[in-house]
């Protein structure tokens, strides 16, 4: 099936943080998601520990050599000797940097390649999902979910975690160091792990629930953006465009604001936080005195302590650091999972049967459906349609025809009965073999960069341009196709801005025919065409209807007129069936419907039943 049409988005976000969604916790599960996408990297992260380990143990040894250079050279005035353990530090230093800069490429490198493939899994999975999913999720949202939160994603994937194990092992190995030396200083420096452990609880439970709010004014924000500048031209004709600045000013506060708060709680936090080695170190000098002067300790030994407790805060406040941005990364991760947790469009069935022919007949049986519970758009609709015919559904806005199209196409399922396509239910036909034998026309036209011979085939390689250009002359398009600077290879603007809209309209019908649907759907497909350009069209759907069952949802007279059967809805129900005549004659909702349209032609006798539009 072509669908020639956009997704339409909602114009009005709102933010809203379910409760339930605020507390949610970092679960296991998470990382159950998570891990697979480090299956094919397992040698990148066995070298990357490696890489950790070696830089780790190299860093230590640098306060140790240090304490040699104050204690012994230095008072010794032993020039070589000096040389000697600076040259050592420097090569220890150059070392475990050169390590640690590998260890960083290689994880970075990996870390774009699980991102680029997660944004991959992600659009592949979102091509497969149905209308409702897009219905729930504005363009906006889709593109912050792919581009950003992958993003947020690539941190923990190239960094946090070896960063994290560093931190520990940096730890580790400075408080065995300090207790092997000085078991009283140490001791005294044990004080900053409860200190820092639950600060970063602090952070860790009472501000996730403010990042996940910041990610959400931020997909805000970018829907805003990506819906709204392609309105401007709209906005600026209508001298309303001080509307859009105001609403953007609106919500870019709002951000503004979000941001501040968290920013100054976690300034607040961190202040705290940094008092506490400041102390110690200050307790350690002022103790250390007395000690040098006793020789019970030397000068190398209390900068040793110093180098450590540095060592020790370094990583203690990475790992605090480190967790706002695992914070940040899980609820995107969470973002992203939801997506890609969504089921399919196609479900699942132990077994699918095929329609390899159109042949008999479609039939729908005491079908009901509604959007929302409580709320019916369709009740008990049965009929039925011989193939070759044509047929008009007829009705007021918001009585069910284009619903009823959705179901025929199974964008959306019926709550009650069913819909038989040569005695077989379409609920267990694959919906790309279902949709394989139609072609969808609608009134709102979506036309993709490109040329205009790529726009009517869908960028389908495997039809030829003379297919493409033979369904343009059949609906009179090939004239203002051919009139273009490179005809066929003409590149459109977006959104089809060179193009009159009875012009898109006659592209999409081109492409609809490119694929010789054998069931032709047309959604209001005529309702805002010219005179001129309805008569071409009516003069190729004459042509079009031959050999091939068309339903068609119209206001026009003209276009329903020629029906085979025309369908009047109402209220989610069917009203009237027959043909153009027997409705006149039936002098019912149809009948008021035609003569309201006809207007002076017509002199009424009677009082129709009731107005259809």
């Amino acid at each position: 099936m072509v669908l020639v049409k956009s997704v339409q988005t909602q114009g009005n976000m709102i933010i809203t943080i379910d409760d339930v969604e605020q507390k949610r916790k970092i679960k296991f599960s998470t990382f159950k998601k998570i891990a697979p996408f480090f299956k094919e990297h397992q040698l990148s992260i066995s070298l990357s520990i490696l890489g950790v380990l070696v830089s780790t143990g190299l860093g230590a040894l640098l306060p140790l050599i240090f304490r040699e250079l104050v204690d012994k050279a230095i008072p010794a005035k032993n020039n070589d000797l000096i040389f000697q353990i600076a040259l050592i530090y420097l090569c220890i230093l150059f070392l475990s940097v050169a390590v640690e800069f590998i260890q960083q490429l290689i994880v970075g490198f990996m870390g774009i390649e699980i991102v680029s493939n997660i944004k991959k899994k992600m659009l592949s999975h979102i091509f497969t999902l149905g209308i409702p999913f897009f219905d729930k999720y504005n363009t906006g949202k889709l593109i912050s979910r792919i581009e950003s939160d992958c993003e947020q994603l690539f941190m923990l994937f190239s960094s946090i975690g070896l960063q994290v194990l560093w931190a520990v092992l940096n730890i580790l190995i400075s408080f065995v160091v300090m207790f092997s030396i000085n078991p009283k200083f140490a001791w005294l420096t044990t004080s900053i792990i409860p200190v820092f452990t639950l600060g970063s609880l602090l952070i860790f439970k009472k501000m996730r629930p403010m990042f996940r709010k910041e990610r959400d004014i931020y997909a805000e924000i970018t829907g805003f953006l990506s819906e709204y500048i392609k309105g401007i031209p709209t906005l600026r004709g209508l001298c309303n465009i001080n509307w859009g600045i105001e609403k953007f000013k609106k919500i870019n506060e709002q951000r503004w604001k979000y941001s501040a708060k968290i920013h100054a709680i976690r300034s607040a936090i961190w202040f705290f936080l940094m008092l506490t080695p400041n102390l110690i170190i200050a307790y350690i000098l002022y103790e250390s005195v007395g000690w040098v002067k006793q020789e019970a300790i030397t000068i190398g030994t209390v900068w040793l302590f110093i180098q450590y407790i540095s060592n020790s805060i370094q990583p203690l406040v990475m790992i605090s650091e480190q967790i706002g941005e695992i914070q940040r990364s899980f609820g995107a991760a969470d973002k992203i999972f939801d997506i890609l947790d969504t089921p399919s469009e196609e479900g699942k069935l132990a077994k699918y049967e095929t329609l390899s022919a159109f042949c008999k007949n479609i039939e729908f049986q005491n079908v009901s459906f509604h959007y929302k519970e409580g709320e019916s758009v369709l009740k008990n609709i049965s009929f039925e349609i011989k193939k070759g015919e044509t047929i008009a559904l007829v009705g007021p806005t918001g009585c069910g025809k284009t619903t009823l199209l959705s179901l025929l196409t199974r964008f959306y399922e019926p709550i009650e009965g069913r819909i038989l396509i040569d005695g077989k239910d379409i609920k267990h036909l694959k919906k790309e073999n279902l949709r394989s034998f139609m072609g969808l026309v609608l009134q709102d036209i979506y036309l993709f960069p490109g040329n205009a011979l790529d726009n009517i085939r869908v960028f389908r390689e495997d039809i030829e341009p003379a297919r493409v250009i033979q369904s343009a002359r059949d609906v009179m398009a090939y004239d203002f196709i051919s009139k273009m600077p490179n005809q066929f290879y003409s590149d459109l603007a977006e959104d089809g801005g060179n193009l009159s809209f009875g012009e898109r309209q006659l592209l999409s019908f081109a492409r609809a025919l490119c694929f010789s649907p054998e069931l032709l759907i047309l959604d209001e497909a005529t309702s805002s065409i010219d005179p001129y350009t309805e008569m071409l069209i009516q003069k190729s759907l004459e042509q079009l209807r031959k050999n091939r069952t068309c339903i068609m949802v119209a206001h026009r007279l003209s276009t329903i007129a020629k029906a085979d059967k025309i369908i009047v809805l109402k209220d989610g129900v069917i009203k009237e069936m027959g043909t153009h005549e027997e409705l006149l004659n039936a002098k019912g909702v149809y009948s008021g419907f035609y003569y309201k349209q006809l207007g002076e032609q017509h002199n009424l006798s009677f009082k129709p039943e009731g107005e259809l539009c």
